[in-house]
């Protein structure tokens, strides 16, 4: 079974491989839980993705801690991935998060 492992977000490359996010030529590398996340948002673009779905998936439960952590690495890809207008991290309040990409 083959994995994809290269994304195209707007502008970005995501590279999960290689826990890379490149954009203009510039790579940034991600931590393995933020190349998860990102893996996630990736393989389901456009579509909720529930909260309760990343918790149990990355960090095995949903409890208060792990929400909170869930939320840091979430205001982190939004840092990453803000330098493209096109691409947002989306809320979807009481539920989880949308990754879209406006086509240019």
């Amino acid at each position: 079974m083959n994995m994809q492992t290269e994304f195209k977000i707007g502008a970005y490359v995501f590279d999960f491989r290689k826990r890379t996010l490149t954009f203009e030529g510039e790579s940034r590398k991600l931590t393995t839980r933020e190349a998860e996340l990102l893996l996630i948002f990736c393989e389901n673009m456009g579509e909720l993705v529930e909260r309760s779905f990343i918790l149990k998936k990355l960090w095995g439960y949903d409890d208060f801690f792990n929400a909170r952590s869930m939320d840091v690495f979430i205001t982190k890809l939004r840092k990453y991935l803000g330098q493209d207008p096109n691409v947002q991290l989306a809320n979807v309040r009481g539920k989880g998060y949308k990754l879209l990409c406006e086509k240019d």
